[in-house]
């Protein structure tokens, strides 16, 4: 996957570790909008790391893009951004926000995601890009919970419904919620998931949460071999 990170300030750090945490093979380039971000930013594994927002459109071939992560201070700025990158056909387009009000304003600026800073962001941003991945959600310190997510992306082909989902992890204590890619709660049992939407799963232990995450990998699984078996029997063209 190839990403790129435009950075306002020091969070540039913390972003390519998220990003890496998820995607070890992943192909970084870094905008950064002053000398200052640009000096830390050069100090880490990436591709390339360039300086100004006008280099988005004379360096970059967006359309080698596949995700984009913008963190600007100005609100203004970084909507303009979101909108020209989903314009120009990046496929993933994520905003780190401020505030609250800079959250509402961003609704309609072309951004698939949204994440709050004062979220933990390493499990924010790998339940986004995380795709097929089990990513630990740490709110332990919020609730006497356990939770998991995971985002659904080539498994979305296998036909699995939420009624198939919820069986599977009756018999485990917790609970199991299934999110569309826009983060609408899904409640009809015949739903089939589809690529982007997110699976949630939260227990009152540790060893409950991996009960059900053992259980729901094991459908996973199954469901895999049903598909395999099936495309080997279909007649070619």
């Amino acid at each position: 996957m190839r990403y790129l990170v435009i950075v306002g300030d020091k969070l540039a750090l913390l972003l390519v570790n998220a990003v890496l945490k998820y995607d070890s093979k992943a192909h970084i380039t870094i905008l950064a909008t002053s000398k200052e971000v640009v000096e830390q930013a050069s100090s880490l594994n990436v591709d390339q790391v360039l300086e100004g927002v006008e280099s988005l459109s004379s360096k970059i071939d967006l359309k080698l893009v596949d995700v984009a992560i913008v963190q600007l201070e100005s609100t203004s700025n970084s909507c303009e951004l979101g909108r020209n990158l989903k314009r120009s056909g990046v496929p993933l387009v994520i905003a780190f926000t401020a505030t609250a009000e800079a959250s509402r304003v961003y609704a309609d600026c072309g951004f698939s995601f949204l994440i709050h800073v004062g979220q933990f962001i390493e499990s924010a941003l790998g339940s986004i890009i995380g795709l097929d991945t089990w990513v630990e959600i740490p709110i332990r310190s919020f609730a006497n919970l356990s939770v998991k997510a995971y985002r659904v992306f080539r498994r979305a082909r296998l036909g699995i419904s939420l009624r198939d989902i919820t069986s599977e992890v009756s018999s485990v204590r917790g609970l199991v919620a299934l999110y569309d890619k826009d983060g609408s709660y899904i409640t009809s049992s015949d739903y089939l998931i589809a690529e982007g939407d997110l699976i949630v799963v939260a227990s009152p232990t540790d060893r409950d949460l991996q009960s059900a995450v053992e259980r729901l990998n094991k459908l996973f699984m199954l469901a895999e071999r049903v598909y395999t078996a099936l495309e080997s029997r279909r007649p070619p063209g």
